[in-house]
């Protein structure tokens, strides 16, 4: 997984575990999520437009050899 996407393995590994022996069942990681789990509570549309753009950015890589393939399959 590449750094800038997200949060290594051991933070996400030792978060998850101070989770579960507080008890929680869920858990979130970095304070943009809790934005974002807050966000998406009073305006859920709005949250799913910032994550899309957000995925599109993160993975626009991926999106686009995914349509080079596509286009090379379709003609």
């Amino acid at each position: 997984m590449d750094h800038l996407r997200g949060m290594s393995a051991e933070a996400v590994a030792e978060a998850t575990l101070r989770a579960i022996q507080r008890g929680k069942h869920e858990t979130v990681l970095s304070l943009p999520g809790k934005l974002m789990v807050l966000v998406s509570r009073f305006l859920p549309r709005l949250a799913d437009r910032v994550a899309a753009r957000r995925v599109r950015a993160l993975f626009a890589d991926e999106i686009a050899e995914r349509r080079r393939a596509r286009q090379v399959t379709t003609t």
